[in-house]
């Protein structure tokens, strides 16, 4: 999706084997590939947000992934959450 992580050195192992660390992804600004909504965004009301709203989307919920996953133990899909960005013209 034309993107990349860039992740510093700041990095740790802990004492269960699980690695801390900050990571910062790069996204372009370009429209939201048409073949991926339907995989990420599962209501009508995400499926019709335009291109910037849906890369925010995604990114939202690419993050309360990476949030949770390590409480809850399991995979859980892009429909478990529902994200509705508000975008201002300023």
């Amino acid at each position: 999706m034309g993107s990349r992580r860039v992740t510093r050195p700041w990095g740790r192992r802990t004492g269960e084997g699980m690695i801390l660390g900050v990571g910062i992804d790069l996204a372009e600004a370009a429209e939201f590939p048409e073949h991926l909504r339907n995989e990420i965004l599962h209501t009508p009301a995400e499926r019709a947000q335009s291109g910037l709203e849906a890369r925010l989307s995604f990114s939202a919920k690419e993050t309360v992934f990476k949030a949770l996953y390590p409480c809850v133990g399991h995979y859980f899909g892009f429909g478990t959450v529902e994200v509705y960005p508000q975008l201002s013209d300023g």
